[in-house]
């Protein structure tokens, strides 16, 4: 159940600098939510 509470979270208040799509760090997607490569894709 805590799985689930926490994941509904992850989807309201996504960690800054994390790729929403592919859950990698980088400094520089602040808050757009996607790296440069998915960005490059779209």
């Amino acid at each position: 159940m805590k799985g689930y509470i926490e994941s509904f979270l992850e989807l309201l208040y996504p960690e800054k600098n994390t790729c929403f799509i592919c859950n990698t760090y980088d400094e520089s997607i602040n808050e757009k939510y996607l790296c440069a490569r998915l960005r490059k894709k779209t």
